[in-house]
């Protein structure tokens, strides 16, 4: 197998490890895997000749057009480029995934005429790790945020009954491989990054079947799904297209990138 793993510059600088690890065990098994910077990636590099294709792209950064022109020259890419597009924006997959009957928290872009009741979730729709989710209490609390961060896409959801608490789910080849809680005792945000605690987690009924109805409309090759909960209740928050796997290793005695491996076998 000939492959590329692509990176952008920023998330291969926090990734480093990722990016060793999977090349290490594509060498293991003869196969080769080029890392790429996203940044220098052009379509001239390629044609011609088809030949310097690879068989298979790796995406490790959100680039739908690059994921979609793979993709038209026949190059197999995981994820895929609906899934980076889809998966990518936070509120788009509010409204893809609600529309399909999972459940998800209400949620709009952010509009100053039709504020949800306070507080409520400020969020930006591309934001990645909970760096740019927010509590908001009042108007004034508004404007601050959105100048410390600007030239971005908001949007805002309602506040749920369990903050502090989710669940992720890991999927590879549209299955559930593992599970983890995650909680923070001082921050409404549970991400592991931030400083929350996590454990695996065996799910329930109830949040398999919201992961199953998220299966059944769209394929998955590695990906992190996460759930939140109100009135007792998981519901879909996001989707991690391009996820991390620290928690796992960290926390639990799976190699989740063996797993993947044999997926790719």
């Amino acid at each position: 197998m000939n492959a590329f793993l692509i990176y952008d510059r920023e998330r291969l600088a926090r990734n480093r490890w990722f990016a060793e690890t999977l090349t290490e065990k594509f060498h293991k098994r003869g196969w080769k895997l080029e890392l790429k910077l996203a940044e220098e990636l052009a379509a001239e590099q390629f044609l011609p000749p088809r030949e310097k294709l690879p068989e298979l792209v790796l995406m490790r950064c959100v680039r739908p057009d690059l994921s979609r022109w793979f993709e038209a020259q026949g190059v197999r890419v995981m994820n895929s480029a609906q899934v980076s597009k889809i998966c990518n924006d936070k509120l788009r997959t509010i409204r893809h995934f609600g529309a399909l009957g999972v459940p998800v928290l209400e949620s709009r872009l952010l509009d100053f005429s039709d504020l949800l009741p306070f507080p409520f979730v400020l969020k930006t729709l591309d934001g990645h790790g909970g760096k740019e989710v927010f509590r908001v209490e009042n108007p004034e609390d508004i404007f601050p945020i959105l100048d410390k961060i600007p030239e971005k896409r908001w949007m805002i959801q309602r506040f749920c009954d369990s903050p502090g608490r989710d669940v992720r789910v890991y999927v590879i080849g549209n299955r559930i491989v593992t599970a983890f809680e995650r909680r923070s005792e001082t921050d409404f945000r549970s991400n592991y990054s931030l400083g929350g605690s996590a454990r695996p987690h065996k799910l329930t009924r109830a949040e398999r079947d919201v992961v199953e109805k998220v299966l059944a409309s769209m394929n998955f090759d590695f990906a992190g799904i996460d759930l939140i909960f109100d009135s007792g209740r998981p519901i879909l928050n996001e989707i991690e297209d391009v996820v991390g796997c620290r928690m796992v290793y960290a926390q639990g005695d799976l190699d989740i990138l063996e797993v993947f491996m044999k997926y790719l076998s």
